[in-house]
């Protein structure tokens, strides 16, 4: 089965698509989304509906060296405040993302390792730019990653902290269509079409397609997350995803 990679920075950045599928990027996260006004969510914003919901993903992951299947489940309290757990077709754990606790964790149940996140993660196998720990719940309920640095800027053209531009296409609040650019030339493509959620890197020949298939309010509190008994601490520089 092919791997995917998700890598944490280096150093003083500890280096998500499964996703992941996928900072405070320094400058992106430390940049709020501007407000918006009531009632109207930008495409960059987390519907307040997600939040204290449990999400089940199928997602499937097509690239050159091959292709995976996971099963995700997000338990979203909060922007900040969520756990993201990967297991296979089969039902084994592979790995968490967990950002409820003191500090953001990363568990690789497969290598029984487990390592602290810093302010960011990246998918290197689809060609995102580093993105903010909260920006992965936006990205695979099917918001746009990352939100425009200044305020007042068209919610479907607009520039990102580091330049990069986002085209958005919007059905009233939903987001039927995004495209990141690299200077004139688009990088990714996501689209959002009956239920399903597409991302093509085409350069790259990746795609990454998942669906939800079920929702539902989180019964009891999060607790949260630490790293298991006879887990040995690792470096993050290049966590592996099936």
């Amino acid at each position: 089965m092919a791997a995917i990679a998700l890598a944490a920075p280096r150093a003083a950045r500890p280096s998500f698509p499964g996703l992941v599928l996928l900072a405070a990027l320094a400058a992106a996260c430390a940049s709020a989304p501007p407000p918006a006004p009531a009632g109207d969510e930008r495409p960059w914003q987390l519907p307040a509906s997600e939040l204290g919901q449990q999400s089940l993903f199928k997602l499937n992951y097509r690239g050159r060296e091959g292709g995976a299947s996971l099963k995700l489940v997000l338990r979203l309290r909060a922007e900040e405040a969520y756990q993201l757990a990967a297991a296979d077709v089969f039902g084994r754990p592979l790995w968490m993302l967990a950002t409820d606790g003191a500090r953001p964790l990363w568990v690789d149940f497969r290598a029984e390792r487990w390592c602290p996140l810093g302010d960011t993660v990246r998918l290197p196998d689809l060609g995102l730019p580093d993105l903010p720990l909260r920006a992965v719940p936006a990205l695979l309920l099917g918001r746009v990653p990352l939100p425009p640095a200044e305020r007042g800027a068209s919610p479907s053209d607009y520039r990102d902290a580091d330049g990069h531009r986002w085209t958005v296409s919007l059905d009233g609040a939903e987001v039927e269509a995004w495209t990141y650019w690299d200077g004139d030339k688009p990088r990714l493509w996501f689209t959002a079409q009956a239920g399903e959620m597409v991302l093509s890197a085409r350069e790259r020949e990746a795609q990454l397609r998942w669906r939800r298939s079920l929702r539902e309010p989180i019964a009891a509190a999060m607790s949260a997350v630490a790293p298991p008994a006879g887990f040995a601490e690792g470096a993050c520089d290049e966590p592996r995803l099936p």
